[in-house]
């Protein structure tokens, strides 16, 4: 058995320290992507589009991805995954079609009809599964279908090394 003194638990050269932050990111599906940025040309959304929204960098952990339908699609079961890497839907399948219900939409979570353009989702999944990135990825958006309207807000909740 070892007896440590208090200074050696007190020891700031000895411990890991992290901090706490939150990174916003609102994606509004009117906007159409770019193809040709130095022409100005725009293109269209297609199902199975991947957004990379947030960047995470080697060493951050996520705890969590809080997900905000601020206004619903008028495209027809229209969704939306949350997700990274290989794992497109880790942090939740969410409908943006206005016709579906709240209960149809998100299982948990605060849930209220919403301003212009429908209902107001708010909802938080996977908190207490942190994701420990050991290499750069990113927090993507995957569209089920072809999106022309829309708005998502993502809060993503990180941990981060202070070095």
């Amino acid at each position: 058995m070892t007896t440590y003194n208090k200074e050696y638990y007190r020891n700031p050269a000895r411990r890991k320290k992290q901090r706490y932050a939150l990174m916003e990111r609102v994606i509004d599906f009117s906007h159409k992507p770019m193809t040709d940025a130095i022409a100005s040309k725009e293109g269209a959304w297609a199902a199975n589009d991947v957004l990379e929204t947030v960047p995470i960098r080697s060493g951050q952990t996520v705890l969590g991805v809080q997900v905000e339908i601020l206004k619903t699609s008028t495209v027809s079961n229209a969704r939306i995954k949350i997700g990274y890497g290989t794992d497109d839907d880790f942090w939740g399948v969410y409908d943006l079609d206005r016709t579906k219900t709240l209960a149809a939409s998100v299982s948990t979570g605060y849930k209220s009809d919403g301003p212009a353009g429908g209902k107001h989702i708010e909802d938080i999944r996977n908190f207490g599964n942190p994701v420990y990135f050991s290499s750069s990825d990113t927090v993507d958006i995957t569209m089920t279908k072809a999106l022309t309207n829309g708005r998502v807000r993502l809060v993503v909740h990180l941990l981060e090394d202070d070095r």
